[in-house]
Formats: C-alpha cells, sequence, structure tokens
C-alpha cells in the first residue's frame, strides 16, 4: 500500500510539474485611411499657334503626323468619365471673324481602352462647335487609372476663307473633364 501512494504521489507531482498553465488576452485594433480623390486634366501645351496662313488655304498643325498636344486625364473615383472640346467663340480680330467651323479638331492617339470616337459625317477633322462635342468617354474599368492616367492626343487644322480680311485672330479652346 506505501508503494501505491508513492506511486499516486509521483503521477500527482508529475502531472503538475508538467502541465503548464498560460494566460492570454488580445484586442482588436482598427485601422482606417481616407484616399483623397483625384480628378485631373493636364494639357503639355496649352498653345495652338497657325502662325501666318495664306487666305483660301489649309493649314494643320503639327504638319503630316504627330500630334500638337496631348489631354491627360486622370481619376481614382472609379466613375466613367468623359472630355469634351468646344472654342468659345468664332475667331475674331476686332470687328472681323472667322467662323469657327473654319477650325478643326483630330484626335490621333488614345492611351485609354476605348477606340477613337467615330464622327460619322467626317473621315478625320471634326469642326470646332461652341458646345462640348465628346472626344472621349472611359471605360468602367478606366474609371481608376493612376498612377499614369489616359493620353488623347490631338492635331488641329483651319482652312482660311479667300475673302479673309487680314488681321491677328484669336478663340479660346475649352477642353473639360466630367464624370
Amino acid at each position: 500500500c506505501l508503494m501505491k501512494k508513492k506511486l499516486f504521489t509521483s503521477l500527482i507531482i508529475l502531472f503538475l510539474t508538467s502541465t503548464q498553465v498560460t494566460f492570454a488576452a488580445s484586442q482588436n485594433a482598427t485601422v482606417s485611411v481616407k484616399v483623397s480623390p483625384i480628378f485631373s486634366l493636364t494639357l503639355d501645351t496649352a498653345s495652338i499657334d497657325f502662325g501666318s496662313v495664306a487666305v483660301g488655304k489649309f493649314a494643320e498643325l503639327p504638319e503630316g503626323s504627330g500630334y500638337l498636344n496631348k489631354a491627360t486625364c486622370k481619376s481614382n473615383n472609379g466613375n466613367v468619365w468623359r472630355l469634351t472640346i468646344q472654342a468659345n467663340n468664332n475667331l475674331s480680330s476686332g470687328a472681323n471673324e472667322i467662323p469657327i467651323n473654319s477650325l478643326k479638331w483630330l484626335m490621333t492617339y488614345t492611351s485609354g481602352a476605348n477606340p477613337l470616337i467615330p464622327h460619322p459625317t467626317t473621315q478625320g477633322y471634326v469642326d470646332f462647335k461652341t458646345s462640348p462635342e465628346v472626344v472621349y468617354e472611359s471605360t468602367a474599368a478606366e474609371g481608376s487609372n493612376l498612377p499614369n492616367g489616359t493620353d488623347i492626343q490631338f492635331k488641329y487644322a483651319m482652312y482660311l476663307p479667300e475673302s479673309q480680311a487680314a488681321g491677328n485672330y484669336q478663340t479660346t479652346v475649352i477642353y473639360t473633364l466630367t464624370e
């Protein structure tokens, strides 16, 4: 019986020494960040200068292939966006005017997913208007196009009527990015 007591006591001591009791407590922390919206339009060249053009002549910028300026559209809002173009008025020099449809634009390239927008009445250049005309509409995937954005390249042309009075004519071209 003494042996059984010793064995039983040894088992209890062995059990108590081999069983470790650990304690744990945990807490959660919420991580949050607000990402600021980016919605921007930049032009790499903001001047469309035809220089001196003879009456009755067609001029294009740049001559031949290539592009004159590039619009870069950036967004991280996740929405479809549109780039429009328009002129604010006829080209004017004092009381003289050149009709706005003498000034033309052409989108030559886009880095975006949508193809060039077809303009059914022309095979190239599009007459400027004083109302906005859609140049490019993004795809849903382009609604967040950072960091590079979507590039859209333009060239321009002008035909001066043969009866046009001499002068330094100007108008403003307006590029607008909307969602």
